[in-house]
């Protein structure tokens, strides 16, 4: 049996949008749903919260505006359409990138029934040309119950992408490894914090020294280690 389309949808090409200065490129829009849609289109701010989650924030950084075209549109079931983004650096501008949101959002039709309205988000990255600095601090571990809490600051001026590589940690007692933990990389905004929680297995007791082992995407490596202690009732 083939699942009929929805009747809202929409989706936007590329995922993400990167542009070196002031530059413009096009986001391909389409409806695979089965009714019109009708689409408004308008700049927001965007930021990672410290579990990496992607939020909708006002628009704070004035040094960096993002212009969309057409700022509305239809779009019949099917089709698809273009549309432009163009960034302006404005005076003042700090070197590195700045990251943006272009919002396409559906407008509820009329008549009977519930309104539905979609929204689809595009992250913008706008590069202000100048020296690029790399650097990431792995500022602290700790365990708290059964989770290891690794916190990281981007303290350079480009989104940095932690464990682009590689990114484990090593739980060793006397020198034998007793399990390697697989993390998820996890990108950081310029000047952004996040905290990677790593959960240990349950057949892991007593006192263990946690190894984390990972690379910051531009080369260098994050290496920390710390003793923890987990107690059978921990849970």
């Amino acid at each position: 049996m083939i699942a009929a389309p929805p009747p809202v949808a929409l989706t936007a090409t590329p995922a993400h949008v990167a542009l070196a200065g002031a530059a413009v490129q096009s986001i391909t829009v389409a409806n695979p749903g089965r009714s019109v849609a009708v689409v408004e289109t308008r700049p927001a701010g965007f930021a990672l919260d410290l579990r990496g989650r992607p939020r909708i924030v006002v628009q704070r950084d004035r040094s960096i505006a993002l212009s969309i075209a057409p700022g509305r549109f239809a779009l019949a079931p099917g089709a698809w359409g273009t549309v432009l983004v163009a960034a302006t650096i404005h005076r003042g501008a700090r070197v590195g990138d700045h990251v943006g949101l272009v919002l396409f959002t559906t407008q509820p039709r009329g008549g009977a029934g519930v309104g539905v309205r979609m929204q689809v988000g595009v992250p913008v990255t706008v590069r202000v040309p100048g020296t690029v600095r790399r650097r990431v601090v792995f500022e602290r571990i700790r365990l708290n119950k059964r989770m290891l809490e690794l916190r990281f600051h981007n303290v350079g001026n480009v989104t940095a992408t932690i464990g682009a590589h590689r990114f484990r940690v090593e739980l060793r007692r006397s020198g034998r490894v007793l399990a390697t933990l697989r993390v998820r990389r996890r990108e950081l905004l310029p000047g952004a914090r996040s905290v990677v929680g790593v959960r240990l297995p349950p057949r892991v007791r007593g006192r263990v020294r946690a190894i984390v082992d990972a690379d910051d995407g531009a080369g260098g490596m994050l290496r920390r280690s710390l003793a923890v202690s987990r107690r059978p009732r921990d849970r």
